[in-house]
C-alpha cells in the first residue's frame, strides 16, 4: 500500500483545482481504457477513493444508467464501469458531458449543432471534477484524430482543458515511434503538449528493450517526455466472454447463462462428422482448453455429441472441465435450431447461442473482435488492474500531470 500524499492534497484543497492527464492512444483497440482504470486505482491507493475522478469526455458507445434523481442517462459506456467500480462520487453528467449518438455527426454537418455548447458541457463537467478531486484521468476516444468531423477530436478536447497527454502505444520499436511520432503532430498543431508516453500490449521478454530505445528514440527526438510504463503482453485479457458474445451478436444465451463470464481462448468452427469430432474431444485435445464451438444450427448431430459430452464430463473427477460453449449460426430463419434440439439445449450445461448470421459473418466478427471493459463484469475490470498498475510509474505520472488554468 503506498503512502497517501497528504502534502500534495492539502495543496489541492487549498487552490480548490487538482491535477490532470488527458490519456489518448495512437490508434484503436491500444489498451486506453486499460490504462485508464489501472491510473484511477494506483491514484486511489495514494488520495483515497473521494479525491480522484474520472472523464470521457467525448464519448461514442453509451449505456443508460439512472441519474441522482431517478431519471435515464445515457453516458459513456467507460464511466459506467470507473464510476461503478470505484464507487466514484462525481456525477454521471459531469464525467461524461458529451455522448455521439448515431447520426450526430450528420447533425453537425447539416449545422444542428451548436459547437459552443459542445464546448461548454465538456468545459463545465471538467471544471465540476477538477475542482472537487486531487487528480482527474480524462481518457480520449479513439486515436488523436477521432471526432475531428464535429471539431471535437482528442487534440481539440485536451487543448480545450489546458491537458497535457499522456500517449499510449502498442510495443514495438520503429513503427510504434513512427506513429507516435504522427499523432504527437496533431497535439503539437492544437498547442497540446504529449508530456509521457506509456507501451502497451509489449512481447514478454522484449520490456527491457523497448523502454530503452522507445526511450532513446524520445530523447534523440527532443520529445520531453518520459516513459511512464511498458506493459507486457497479456493474452488472457483479450479474451471473450459469453457476456462479451450477447453483446457483439445481439442476442441471449439460451441456455448455462451462470456461465455468462466465462472466457474462451479459441473458437472452433465443427464442419466435421460427429465421429471426428467425438474422437478429438475424446482424445483430450479440445476439452482441457476453453473453447467455444462454432456449427450450423441444422447440424443436430453435432449439437446433440456436445451436449452429451459435456453432461458426461460433469461427474467425472478425472476429466478436466468440459468450459465449452457453442454458437449456432445460419441465415434467419435458418438459425433456429430443431425443436426437439432445443429442449436439450435448454437443459445444457454449457452456453449456447443462436446467431441470425451466416457461419462466415460469424467467424469473421470473432475474429476482428476486442474485448472490452464491462459494468457488468469486475472480474475483468480487476484482472486489467492487476496486470497494469505495476507496470506504470506513478510518482513520474504526478511530476508530469500539471494543475489546468482556469477557463478564460
Amino acid at each position: 500500500m503506498v503512502a497517501p500524499m497528504a502534502g500534495f492534497q492539502r495543496r489541492c484543497l487549498s487552490t480548490q483545482r487538482g491535477k490532470a492527464i488527458f490519456v489518448a492512444a495512437t490508434k484503436e483497440h491500444t489498451g486506453k481504457t486499460s490504462v485508464s482504470m489501472a491510473l484511477i486505482a494506483g491514484l486511489v491507493r495514494r488520495f483515497g477513493p473521494t479525491r480522484v475522478s474520472y472523464m470521457k469526455p467525448v464519448g461514442q458507445k453509451h449505456v443508460l444508467v439512472t441519474g441522482k434523481d431517478g431519471e435515464d442517462l445515457k453516458v459513456d459506456k467507460d464511466v459506467a464501469v470507473a464510476k461503478e467500480y470505484f464507487g466514484l462520487s462525481a456525477p454521471y453528467n459531469a464525467m461524461s458531458p458529451l455522448v455521439l449518438y448515431k447520426g450526430y455527426t450528420k447533425d453537425f454537418l447539416d449545422g444542428k449543432m451548436d459547437v459552443r455548447e459542445q464546448k461548454r458541457v465538456i468545459q463545465d463537467g471538467f471544471e465540476e471534477l477538477i475542482r472537487s478531486n486531487d487528480f482527474v484521468v480524462v481518457e480520449g476516444t479513439g486515436h488523436t484524430g477521432v471526432g475531428s468531423v464535429v471539431g471535437m477530436n482528442n487534440a481539440d478536447v485536451a487543448g480545450l482543458l489546458g491537458l497535457d497527454v499522456l500517449l499510449v502505444g502498442n510495443g514495438g520499436l520503429g513503427s510504434t515511434y513512427d506513429v507516435m511520432a504522427l499523432n504527437k503532430t496533431l497535439c503539437t498543431a492544437g498547442g497540446v503538449r504529449v508530456r509521457a508516453v506509456l507501451l502497451n500490449k509489449v512481447k514478454r521478454g522484449k520490456e527491457d528493450m523497448v523502454r530503452e530505445y522507445i526511450g532513446k528514440a524520445l530523447r534523440t527526438n527532443s520529445w520531453d517526455a518520459p516513459v511512464l510504463g511498458v506493459v507486457p503482453w497479456a493474452e488472457s485479457l483479450d479474451q471473450p466472454s459469453i457476456l462479451d458474445l450477447e453483446q457483439m451478436f445481439g442476442t441471449t444465451a439460451l441456455s448455462g447463462r451462470e456461465h455468462l463470464l466465462r472466457r474462451y481462448s479459441r473458437f472452433e468452427l465443427v464442419t466435421t462428422s460427429l465421429r471426428q469430432l467425438l474422437k478429438k474431444l475424446g482424445a483430450g485435445g479440445i476439452s482441457a482448453k476453453p473453447t467455444c464451438f462454432v456449427t450450423h444450427a441444422t447440424r443436430n448431430d453435432i449439437i446433440l455429441g456436445l451436449l452429451s459430452h459435456s453432461q458426461d464430463t460433469l461427474g467425472e473427477k478425472n476429466n478436466a472441465p468440459f468450459d465449452a460453449g457453442l454458437i449456432l449460426t445460419g441465415t434467419p430463419p435458418g438459425h433456429v435450431p430443431h425443436s426437439f434440439v432445443s429442449e436439450y439445449i435448454g437443459r445444457a450445461a454449457i452456453p449456447v447461442l443462436s446467431v441470425g448470421m451466416s457461419t462466415s459473418e460469424v467467424m469473421h466478427k470473432l475474429e476482428k473482435f476486442t474485448s472490452k471493459m464491462n459494468v457488468k463484469d469486475d472480474l475483468r475490470t480487476r484482472n486489467v488492474i492487476d496486470h497494469y498498475e505495476p507496470e506504470i510509474d506513478f510518482d513520474a505520472l504526478l511530476s508530469c500531470a500539471s494543475v489546468p488554468p482556469r477557463p478564460g
